[in-house]
């Protein structure tokens, strides 16, 4: 049986204990649950996508949950990401956390709908990894 933790209901801020009895599940995020981590694992076994790591698959798990709440095309999303970075020369190393998420949210934007092909070929242009290791020497903002 899963854990459970207090919570603290009573809206007036002045940090007294919850009623007893009160309390929620403790998954981290709503998107963090089996199905939707088996959800992913199916997606990315259909493209044969390499292994993931637990980053990536949250990331995936996030998008996937946050297309049913919207009414967005999730599975399109993590396809198209998986398609842009490991179909393009040269980013096969890429497919890992933050690029991942980068893709995700510049790749399946608005402006680019549409531009599947295009936008996969596009990604030969873009070598991630060595953009990410430049950005590493910008001062902090």
């Amino acid at each position: 049986m899963r854990a459970a933790r207090k919570l603290d209901d009573d809206d007036d801020d002045d940090d007294l204990p919850p009623p007893a009895g009160t309390t929620i599940e403790t998954l981290r995020h709503k998107w963090e649950t089996p199905e939707l981590a088996a959800e992913v694992r199916g997606i990315l076994s259909e493209i044969d996508a390499p292994p993931i790591d637990d980053q990536v698959l949250f990331e995936f798990q996030k998008t996937l949950h946050r297309g049913r709440m919207f009414n967005v095309d999730g599975r399109g999303r993590i396809v198209l990401t998986c398609r842009c970075i490991l179909e393009s020369q040269g980013n096969e190393n890429a497919f890992a956390e933050p690029f991942v998420s980068a893709v995700l949210s510049t790749a399946c934007s608005e402006e680019f709908a549409g531009c599947s092909l295009e936008l996969i070929e596009a990604f030969d242009e873009i070598d991630l990894v060595k953009i990410w290791d430049q950005m590493k020497y910008f001062p902090q903002l």
